[in-house]
């Protein structure tokens, strides 16, 4: 006769057989059915049907790809009942009904993978794409905004966005009910429209964020970037414009170089200026010397080498016609025959305009120093820069310090 222990374990291993062949048959079990201490050791012992891990429900969602949808949803069944509590589950359902074309039961279950698994990231996709498939717009776009809603969740947001350009609708309209106005989930989206090539969606975003002031110096920087190596260039300029002309009121009107003080911190914007860093430069924006305004650049140069420097500059589209071009410079113990000159061109070839201003040497007080020039028809896009050239001279290494202010581009 089995001892008690024996006939304990005999009885549960019993309990689980029955439980199985139940769902295997897809009897009609409860809750409680799934509960009793028999069919939970029975699990915990690794007895259950399958346990459902990642593998098994991979090969069971690909019974409906085999031409077995019927057998996809019974598997789905059981698995849901050893799970009941389970937002996986559910939304395994829900997409197991939907391949059988039950879509009430399909959005029945989904809905209670929501219930089960409300900020659940996985669930709040899987239900996006399911409202997708069954062309139900509005709940794509409420479980999509959920999601981008959760700061906590940033790592999916591209997965959103992409969602948002398989669904087709028109940008606005994702704007206004898909998105909450967050600045990092706008420039998310901003900077996901320029990584898939979707300009008119980029132009159309930031135009949305600029009313609202979302737009933020990374993603600002990547769509004009991108607008100008799309050939954009004056679009991207009118853009800016319009953006600019709210902090600096004179851009554009009386001065064509935005930030000619570096008066503000640079944003992150081509047609703001980019200093880069060198080793062998210190180049910085200062406050303790200045001819107007509150900051001047300053660049420093160790004497170490004929430095080629070109790390400071901004991009500008100009309309065809004349103008004249000026600045403030003040030099201190600038060796070589070589200092810091602003350069206005076309890139890359540097054909049709290329303007150099003079430049200062040895130790002067603020000096002023200007060019007039042309920009002809054809030119769509300028680079102006604070550059050395290399000097050609035997003792060609250059030291000091140059400081540059109150930059003038004017219309003759």
């Amino acid at each position: 006769m089995p001892k008690p222990e024996t006939a304990r374990r005999i009885l549960g291993l019993s309990a689980g057989v029955a439980l199985v062949a139940a769902g295997a048959s897809l009897l009609s079990l409860s809750r409680a059915d799934f509960e009793t201490p028999q069919a939970q050791r029975f699990c915990r012992l690794g007895f259950c049907a399958d346990q459902f891990s990642v593998e098994r429900v991979f090969e069971i969602a690909q019974k409906a790809t085999l031409g077995d949808p019927r057998g996809e949803l019974n598997d789905f069944k059981r698995a849901l009942q050893l799970s009941p509590a389970s937002a996986y589950r559910w939304a395994d359902l829900a997409e197991a009904e939907f391949n059988v074309r039950d879509l009430k039961q399909s959005e029945y279950a989904i809905s209670q993978a929501l219930i089960a698994g409300p900020r659940s990231p996985v669930i709040l996709m899987r239900s996006a794409n399911l409202y997708f498939e069954i062309s139900e717009t509005d709940l794509v776009t409420e479980q999509l905004k959920k999601l981008l809603s959760d700061p906590g969740l940033s790592d999916y947001y591209d997965t959103a966005f992409l969602t948002y350009s398989r669904l087709g609708l028109p940008v606005d309209q994702i704007l206004q009910i898909g998105v909450p106005p967050r600045e990092s989930v706008v420039s998310g989206l901003l900077t996901f429209w320029t990584k898939i090539n979707k300009g008119d969606e980029a132009v159309e975003t930031w135009k949305w964020a600029s009313v609202r002031g979302l737009a933020d110096g990374p993603s600002m920087g990547a769509f004009f970037r991108y607008l100008l190596h799309a050939g954009r260039s004056e679009e991207a300029q009118q853009l800016w414009q319009a953006f600019a002309q709210k902090r600096e009121p004179a851009y554009r009107n009386t001065n064509w170089i935005y930030n000619p003080g570096f008066d503000s911190e640079p944003l992150q914007s081509p047609f703001d200026w980019t200093i880069e860093g060198r080793q062998d430069v210190e180049a910085e924006i200062v406050q303790d010397v200045h001819y107007d305004g509150a900051s001047c650049f300053r660049i420093r140069f160790n004497g170490e080498t004929n430095t080629a420097y070109h790390q400071t500059y901004q991009s500008m589209v100009l309309p065809t016609g004349k103008y004249e071009v000026s600045l403030m410079m003040k030099t201190e113990q600038v060796t070589t025959d070589e200092g810091v000159r602003l350069h206005i061109f076309d890139p890359p070839s540097q054909s049709k305009v290329n303007v150099w201003l003079d430049t200062l040497t040895g130790t002067q007080d603020w000096t002023k120093l200007s060019k007039t020039f042309e920009v002809p028809p054809g030119v769509k896009l300028l680079q102006v820069e604070l550059a050395r050239m290399s000097s050609e001279k035997f003792d060609n290494k250059i030291g000091g310090t140059t400081w540059v202010d109150a930059l003038q581009l004017a219309r003759r």
